[in-house]
């Protein structure tokens, strides 16, 4: 009997697996049983339970509880495995629950007035991102703002408790990363080592460890449950061509809500393509399983429609500073940054935020040249993976490309690069890892070599991860080691010095700003900071023409108009100071601070009941607004 396969002897199997079994089909083909196993499984043909005990005939051949308690056995290999990656995920990254809050987690949490009161849902869903803070911005993230009110809700304004919650939506990835590549590659070992690696890696510190960068773990936490319930819908589509609601509606639902978490969520129904195109062989079944993406498309193109009208707020939001570079210096670029991403992955050594990458301008530059060649070098050998039918290895390769489509700037973004944006991509790499990995631990010897690689990896990157866990410690720690890698940014300097600020250490302060306002002339928001600083000092001459520089600048705003207002307020000019409070309202209407001025230069002037309007705005803004309260107790 031979172990070859003619195109009639496949179809001859697929029209009659129903009704005879591995045995009976192996002999009418003149095959071996082992033959038909292999075409069954590539062909996605799998019996039902009746079936497969109508083959066996009645009553359990002797041995057959055998099975059923080696099943047993492998649930708990699962249960271990899981604790493992739970547990090593945990360890890498409880030091970090000692953080403080830090940049911008000031204007999605300290500063975020929508997640101190559940009355503000309707503005979540409604608005951009942290929109009550006074940040402007074009993101459209309800799901991470809503987990912020959550948060405050449990914790206060205790760090560690968003640090926790942090920490647990990485922990519930990891393990959702075992299961995913546990059903895809169908080995515990492959889809333990990249569940491990994952949870471990500290190139996701910047989605974790840092509480701003929540909205990576949660659009990854739907996308992989979304995923891993479209699998369960698969299995039972393939066996009678019927649906599982039970896990199709959530699969759906998970993927809504991982768009609302992050628009990176976007791509699951390019995802779930290359699993059809990698898996999925049979011509009839591939034709009715078409069919189960429609709902995710329509979920896409509402999205997609709704960003575009009644919540596009990119009228508002700065445009993105990528759009200025034509789209083949961009992906010039890009090429670039993906050769970077491969190296994090692999030696991730000198992590740190605001890293920058030198703009391709021509394919001839050595860089970019190198980079491409690089990656045509790597789609051949993806290309020929596919038409040596190595599935897994095709699967996990296109996976990590996949996965940076969105952050390729093919539509301009607002950088070239960023260690968070390989959160999801990076698991094709780990299960990459993986499959070497059990590969080598196969060959003679290779076991004892690979459970040392295993191990070792897992010390150096935990070892990462926990070191890196101290850069994120306070805000003047991470600006100290940000600004060891990149000194000449503006942005940068600026931050440092609004952190020095509101510690009260001004003259540090406007020393931050002045490097800031050295590399960026042109930044009215250091120009007006620098005034905040002097007014702080007592300097309102110097506040006053720092803030008009800023205002020069940039008209409309808000916060030098206030700062203005304030000045005029101290040197006794109460209408130039009303003038500036209300036209900083024209453009942050919720500027509470605004209000409760404005009320009391009303009240000072004897006009109680325009003075009780702007505190009642007050109180709309922050219903917990003590003085607001308390002066319309009095009045």
């Amino acid at each position: 009997m031979s172990d070859r396969m003619s195109d009639s002897q496949r179809k001859y199997i697929e029209e009659n697996f129903r009704t005879k079994s591995d045995k009976e089909l192996a002999e009418t083909l003149g095959i071996k049983k082992k033959a038909v196993r292999k075409a069954l499984k590539s062909m996605g043909l799998e019996r039902t339970k009746e079936e497969i005990r109508r083959f066996r005939g009645p009553g359990l051949p002797q041995g057959e509880e055998a099975p059923a308690k080696a099943a047993g056995a492998k649930g708990w290999i699962h249960v271990l495995l899981i604790c493992i990656i739970i547990i090593a995920t945990s360890m890498s990254y409880a030091n970090s629950l000692k953080n403080d809050f830090i940049w911008d987690d000031e204007f999605l949490v300290r500063d975020n007035l929508y997640i101190r009161s559940s009355s503000h849902i309707k503005e979540m869903f409604t608005s951009y991102l942290a929109s009550s803070s006074g940040n402007i911005n074009n993101f459209y993230r309800p799901i991470q703002d809503l987990s912020y009110a959550i948060d405050y809700f449990l914790w206060g304004d205790n760090p560690m408790g968003y640090h926790l919650t942090n920490l647990i939506l990485h922990a519930l990835c990891a393990v959702l990363v075992y299961i995913l590549i546990l059903r895809i590659f169908e080995s515990p070992m492959v889809g333990f080592i990249a569940g491990l690696l994952f949870g471990i890696h500290p190139i996701n510190t910047e989605a974790v460890t840092y509480v701003a960068g929540r909205a990576d773990s949660l659009y990854c936490l739907f996308f992989l449950f979304s995923f891993v319930l479209f699998l369960k819908t698969l299995d039972g589509f393939k066996k009678d061509f019927k649906i599982n609601w039970n896990f199709y509606i959530p699969s759906i639902f998970f993927y809504a809500l991982s768009i609302l978490s992050k628009e990176i969520g976007i791509i699951l129904p390019l995802m779930l393509l290359l699993y059809h195109t990698a898996f999925l062989d049979n011509a009839r079944i591939k034709n009715r399983v078409r069919s189960l993406y429609i709902p995710y498309i329509l979920v896409f193109l509402v999205y997609l429609f709704m960003r575009k009208t009644m919540l596009d707020f990119s009228g508002a939001a700065p445009s993105f500073v990528m759009a200025r570079y034509p789209l083949y210096q961009r992906l010039l670029t890009t090429s670039k940054a993906i050769i970077v991403y491969l190296r994090l992955i692999i030696l991730p050594l000198g992590l740190h935020m605001e890293r920058t990458i030198k703009v391709a301008r021509s394919l001839f530059e050595p860089e970019a040249l190198g980079a491409v060649i690089a990656i045509i070098a790597i789609s051949l050998a993806t290309f020929n993976a596919y038409k040596r039918r190595l599935k897994k290895v095709f699967f996990a390769i296109m996976w990590f490309f996949v996965g940076l489509i969105p952050v390729s700037n093919i539509v301009p973004i607002n950088s070239f690069i960023a260690e968070h944006w390989i959160y999801l991509s990076a698991i094709g790499i780990f299960a990459m890892i993986g499959m070497g990995i059990v590969f080598l631990s196969k060959r003679k010897a290779g076991k004892v070599l690979s459970i040392l690689i295993v191990l070792s990896l897992s010390v150096f990157y935990m070892h990462l991860t926990i070191e890196r866990n101290k850069g994120w410690k306070d805000e003047v720690t991470f600006f100290k080691e940000t600004l060891k890698y990149s000194p000449n940014n503006a942005r940068l300097h600026l931050n440092f010095g609004n952190t020095y600020l509101e510690l009260g250490n001004k003259k540090e302060a406007i020393e931050e700003y002045r490097k800031a306002i050295r590399l960026r002339p042109d930044d009215a928001i250091a120009y007006g900071n620098m005034g905040t600083a002097h007014m702080g000092l007592g300097r309102y001459k110097e506040a006053e023409e720092y803030i008009e520089k800023a205002l020069s600048i940039k008209p409309d705003f808000p916060d030098a108009l206030y700062n203005l207002g304030v000045i005029y307020e101290q040197m006794g000019y109460a209408d130039k100071a009303e003038k500036n409070f209300k036209d900083a309202l024209k453009y942050n209407p919720r500027f509470l601070n605004c209000h409760m001025r404005l009320g009391s230069i009303c009240l000072n002037r004897g006009d109680v009941e325009k003075a009780k309007e702007h505190w009642r705005e007050a109180l709309k803004i922050n219903p917990k607004e003590k003085d607001a309260k308390r002066l319309l107790d009095r009045y």
